[in-house]
């Protein structure tokens, strides 16, 4: 069931509320067939990658019929503990309506709530990469907060970009730790 967000007065959208709705092992043949036209028309997925991202769907928003925002959730690890690299597109006319932010705490809610309920995949939280223009700013602090979420600095990758964890509540990462190899 879709839940409505806050409307936004500013940004170059229609301003009409944005929908989200959860696609986490979950997505309908509608939704997937949305995102597959919304990654081709971004230019964002290579094809040979398409059914793969399908499989990581997390959520989607919604402006009416129109899709405006998707993300996905991978299973990765860092440090020895399993998390979910968090990945989100906001289309262009949408991105100065916070639904980057509403949508990551849609999906951080909604993937909470997934990995409380199935301790035995032992996900810890959100690994985020960060590469919008949109955090340039906060990006000296070692903790950005925003809606209820603590994105904490953990390092960053091979291209420089700063990699975060937004932590579960229940995460206990002594409990979630992989066996070494």
């Amino acid at each position: 069931m879709p839940i409505g967000g806050l409307e936004y007065a500013f940004g170059h959208a229609p301003q009409r509320d944005v929908d989200f709705v959860s696609a986490w092992h979950e997505a309908s043949d509608t939704v997937k067939r949305d995102v597959e036209q919304y990654w081709y028309q971004y230019r964002l997925v290579r094809v040979a990658d398409i059914d793969k991202r399908t499989a990581e769907l997390a959520a989607v928003a919604y402006c009416g019929k129109e899709l405006v925002a998707v993300s996905t959730a991978e299973p990765t690890e860092w440090m020895n503990l399993r998390l979910l690299h968090y990945r989100c597109s906001v289309a262009p006319s949408y991105r100065r309506r916070e639904v980057t932010w509403r949508l990551t705490n849609f999906t951080f809610g909604l993937l909470g709530e997934w990995a409380l309920k199935h301790p035995e995949d032992a996900y810890a939280g959100l690994l985020v990469t960060l590469e919008a223009r949109q955090f340039i700013g906060h990006m000296g602090s070692p903790i950005i907060s925003k809606h209820g979420m603590d994105l904490v600095f953990i390092g960053r990758n091979a291209n420089g970009y700063q990699r975060r964890a937004i932590w579960f509540k229940h995460a206990n990462v002594e409990s979630n730790l992989f066996p070494a190899s």
